[in-house]
């Protein structure tokens, strides 16, 4: 029963061994596999793009108004889609596509992983991965509500002379952006942290004032960083473990998550530091690596807890210089991040309150359990990181609980930095977690943003705790079946 035990938590805790992948005995038959998996995931991506967002609770938002202003949404808009009037012809839809997506997602990077794919797969992986998150630039404006959000409170930082963090979009009802921001945020004001800001401020100033030039420029350059993602994960996979290079751009750049939404969430620049600490670690830059995870955990606390587990790392190998060093780089590069916005120090203390709200749907004494179960997997990933293998693999397993209790699972794009890591620890165990976690969480979101009042999807699931249970059984079941796996 203990080296049963034994066997778990290494499973859980420690990079698993990875075959080579071998050679097929049929190449052609692969080849062709992957090519209909691009084909059937880029369809997908066309239906999410500019068919989705053409539901009438989607066309309720303000953002409507500005289909016609660019010829390519005012074509697609221009087709008749009936189907899309009905409810539950709309709700099949999404559990078809997202199902079928999800489905042929996770073969693809299985047969990546377990077997050599030929040669003109080294372009056509990293090209589809490219093009599918392109797609994403020119998708309806109706596709989601909180970019215009964002880009308003740029706007209110550039164009007003006014702090985003304590001055709301409700102050300035002339701005040109201000009608394209849906009613339940414009009484907000900024509530994510100020190196996400200042990124949307750079596009912002490029593109003016026009609310599509905006919109386009920071769709445009989150692309970019996507890009760049799908390079890190390249690179950092080239030191670590050059056969799976392939299959950790699949894992990362055809997730649905990364190609559909990452073009308009903060949480893709977020993703670019996280990879570039891991980069940074491998190179044996520890003093930068810091410096790049405090930098994704100030676009979105999300990555705190890594923070956390670098700085516990080198307390537990007696490496007191490091950690002392390291604790001063993340408080100086921290205050300097905040310095321009900082009115009082409630500011960071209010960022980081939002840490807790993911786990606020808890009673109080299942969220300390929670809490207290955290600092666990905290402190056992990081002192089973012996091995820099080991030591992403132990980030993962954090990120992995931290994004399951403490973030909102509705909101599939907190998957972001999770997918990252998984994609650069790449394994059977993790694609049996990852996938389906990214593919319920994608589908819950699919339907809530295209359920309204007006135009109402049935009934999905009897309370949230159900959510939880859901993905806590999807664990269970990955690690039932590594360890069914292992005594054959």
């Amino acid at each position: 029963m203990t080296t049963r035990l034994k066997d778990v938590m290494s499973t859980l805790f420690q990079s698993p061994p990875t075959q080579p992948p071998s050679k097929p005995a049929n190449p052609t038959l692969i080849l062709i596999t992957m090519v209909v998996c691009t084909i059937a995931i880029l369809s997908f991506f066309l239906f999410y793009n500019f068919v989705m967002p053409q539901a009438p609770s989607r066309l309720e938002r303000p953002s409507e108004a500005l289909i016609d202003e660019v010829p390519i949404w005012s074509t697609v808009a221009s087709f008749p889609l009936p189907f899309m009037q009905n409810p539950q012809t709309v709700a099949a839809l999404i559990i078809l596509f997202t199902a079928a997506v999800f489905a042929f997602y996770g073969l693809a990077a299985y047969l990546s992983l377990k077997f050599q794919l030929p040669r003109v797969c080294r372009w056509l992986i990293p090209a589809a991965a490219a093009f599918f998150s392109f797609l994403s630039i020119w998708a309806l404006p109706t596709v989601n509500s909180d970019i215009y959000y964002h880009i308003m409170q740029a706007h209110i930082a550039l164009f007003h002379n006014q702090n985003p963090y304590y001055v709301s979009t409700l102050e300035f009802p002339t701005d040109p952006l201000y009608i394209y921001v849906s009613q339940p945020y414009r009484h907000l004001v900024s509530v994510y942290p100020t190196a996400w800001t200042i990124f949307t401020i750079i596009p912002t100033l490029l593109s003016g004032s026009e609310p599509v030039a905006n919109l386009l420029a920071l769709r445009f350059t989150l692309w970019l960083f996507n890009l760049a993602n799908i390079v890190l994960v390249a690179q950092i996979l080239r030191r670590l473990n050059p056969q799976l290079q392939l299959t950790g751009m699949i894992l990362y750049g055809w997730n649905p998550i990364i190609a559909v939404l990452g073009q308009s969430k903060p949480d893709t620049i977020m993703a670019f530091f996280l990879l570039a600490a891991c980069l940074l670690l491998i190179l044996n830059h520890a003093s930068l690596a810091i410096v790049a995870l405090t930098l994704s955990a100030l676009v979105k606390l999300i990555t705190l807890p890594l923070v956390l587990a670098f700085i516990l790392w080198q307390g537990i190998h007696r490496n007191w210089r490091g950690t002392l060093t390291s604790t001063l780089i993340a408080g100086f590069t921290t205050l300097m991040l905040y310095a321009p916005f900082l009115q009082e120090p409630g500011l960071v203390l209010r960022h980081l309150e939002e840490v807790n709200r993911g786990a606020s749907a808890f009673p109080s004494g299942i969220r300390l359990i929670l809490i207290a179960a955290f600092f666990m997997v905290l402190l056992y990933s990081t002192f089973k990181g012996n091995t820099i293998q080991n030591r992403l693999h132990g980030w993962t397993i954090i990120m992995l609980y931290f994004a399951i209790f403490f973030t909102t699972p509705v909101n599939s794009w907190y998957l972001i930095s999770l997918i990252a890591l998984v994609s650069i620890t790449p394994s059977l165990p993790m694609i049996w977690m990852a996938v389906p976690i990214s593919g319920f969480s994608f589908f819950l979101n699919s339907w809530e943003i295209t359920s309204s009042d007006t135009f109402r999807l049935p009934a999905l699931l009897p309370s949230r705790a159900s959510i939880y249970v859901i993905l806590t059984g999807i664990v269970a079941i990955s690690i039932i079946l590594v360890m069914a796996r292992r005594l054959r």
